[in-house]
């Protein structure tokens, strides 16, 4: 009946109205909660140099935030970092270089409301060792024998063009595309890379000569 379809219709936008109020309440309340900042770890071991990325999360009170990170370097020396005007999630990059502790000191919403937080990360680091290609010239001809490709520390992968395992053979490098970047990679027991590159220079003459330090000469 009309009558019917009016009551119903009514108590319908009603009811959804009181869902509508319910919301807005319900969202006001959770912003005026204090925030709750949470520090999550990702990676707890690194090589100096390295760089390592942890994560904000913050749940509660009115973005954006301000949040303060403690910072612990080989368990005596303190710093902070500020970290303002952030929302959540974060991520927070960092790039220590001794073993470092972190933590968050507080948090602050955007309405000033000071909030918890927890959670803290431990990154332990570690050395990388130089390492060096040791060759005594860099100067061949193209039917010269194949080179041994040392480095120091002993243990580096070679890679560039004549470079077949730990030699270098002048036959297979072009005289073309002289000088020859030889490069190599050194791992050492903690895994850490190390990086060192040489130029190598090929000729494709063959014939008497001389050799003063990397210069030859044709006779």
């Amino acid at each position: 009946m009309p009558g019917t379809f009016k009551v119903d219709f009514y108590r319908s936008h009603m009811r959804i109205k009181i869902q509508l109020l319910l919301l807005l309440i319900f969202s006001v309340q959770l912003a005026g909660q204090a925030p709750h900042a949470f520090l999550i770890e990702g990676v707890t071991e690194a090589c100096i140099g390295d760089s390592v990325v942890a994560n904000v999360q913050i749940v509660g009170g009115t973005a954006p935030y301000t949040v303060v990170i403690r910072v612990v370097i080989r368990y005596s020396s303190e710093d902070s970092i500020i970290l303002k005007d952030i929302t959540s999630p974060y991520d927070l990059w960092l790039k220590p270089e001794y073993n470092t502790t972190y933590s968050i000191s507080s948090v602050k919403d955007a309405m000033g409301v000071d909030g918890t937080f927890q959670g803290e990360i431990s990154i332990m680091i570690y050395p990388v060792d130089p390492v060096q290609i040791v060759m005594d010239q860099t100067l061949y001809y193209k039917s010269d024998p194949a080179v041994p490709l040392v480095s120091n520390p002993a243990g580096a992968v070679f890679q560039g063009n004549g470079v077949l395992g730990s030699k270098f053979y002048p036959a297979y490098a072009p005289p073309e595309g002289s000088p020859h970047q030889i490069s190599c990679i050194y791992k050492n027991a903690f895994g850490c890379p190390a990086y060192d590159t040489i130029g190598v220079t090929v000729r494709g003459r063959s014939g008497p000569c001389f050799r003063r330090g990397d210069h030859q000469y044709d006779l």
